[in-house]
């Protein structure tokens, strides 16, 4: 989206943008809880409970399958989202 500000507000004549979920053809993900602040400063609060949600470590994406759930989570790491929706 970041790419598209710029466009979007000469076209827009300043009205004012409002994001107020993080969501994908999956689930919700997150909410903003400042719907009003600007599209560069927009950040989502996560849903754990829209979703069961697990992060595969990018180190050990090559062949292992040993996922961490939210609350193993490190912070600096990178991870792969698998998400499991409750109708599976």
């Amino acid at each position: 989206m970041a790419q598209y500000i710029p466009t979007l507000e000469f076209y827009s004549g300043g009205i004012p943008f409002v994001s107020m979920i993080y969501a994908s053809s999956e689930s919700f993900c997150g909410i903003n809880l400042q719907p009003l602040s600007k599209p560069s400063d927009v950040s989502y609060t996560f849903l754990p409970n829209m979703a069961f949600f697990e992060f595969l470590p990018l180190e050990n994406s090559h062949g292992e399958t040993e996922t961490v759930d939210l609350v193993d989570v490190k912070p600096g790491h990178y991870y792969e989202l698998i998400v499991t929706t409750f109708t599976g």
